[in-house]
């Protein structure tokens, strides 16, 4: 499968897109309490 075809499938799709947006979401939760830690430590 060429990789076009890949994104011409994905183009109707926007799970990746809140899967991808909920990730960052928790990095920069888990970035924010190691902020915090070392701040305090």
């Amino acid at each position: 499968m060429e990789l076009h075809y890949i994104e011409d499938d994905l183009a109707d799709h926007s799970w990746y897109v809140e899967a991808v947006d909920d990730f960052i979401a928790v990095v920069e939760r888990f970035l924010s309490y190691v902020a915090i830690e070392e701040e305090t430590a």
